[in-house]
């Protein structure tokens, strides 16, 4: 019969050396994937008063009516009525319409594109209708 302290004797033990390395190696495999995982583009929202172009693919987005805006093409996104309802790209807004006139307050979720050559732009993901619409 083995006594209680014999138990377990003729294990191989781990050196403090090998628990060392098997931890390097660990870190090193979950440092290399992290690096490597890709989750998309960053995703950022934008509000103001948007007017769309005459042909209804593109808008004017101003933090407020009168004040300067910057250009975003809308064609294509994806987009939210007030009323909760969604569209495909395929389809402009309501609540931009095709009257350069009116302005409308919307969301939009944009990401920043930058080609292999360098070049950049804002891509509109979609857009929301918010509320009221003015006639400037």
């Amino acid at each position: 019969m083995r006594r209680a302290d014999q138990i377990g004797s003729n294990r191989t033990r781990v050196t403090p050396g090998v628990a060392v390395l098997a931890v390097a190696v660990v870190v090193l495999t979950a440092f290399a994937w992290t690096a490597r995982r890709d989750d998309g583009p960053a995703i950022r929202t934008v509000q103001g008063w948007a007017s769309v172009n005459d042909s209804g693919t593109a808008i004017s987005l101003h933090p407020a009516p009168g004040e300067a805006g910057d250009g975003y093409i809308i064609a294509g996104a994806r987009s939210i009525e007030s009323s909760g309802q969604s569209t495909d790209g395929g389809v402009t807004p309501s609540c931009v319409g095709d009257d350069p006139s009116v302005m409308s307050q919307v969301e939009l979720r944009v990401v920043d594109v930058i080609d292999t050559d360098g070049t950049g732009w804002t891509h509109v993901v979609s857009l929301t209708c918010l509320g009221p619409t003015i006639t400037q």
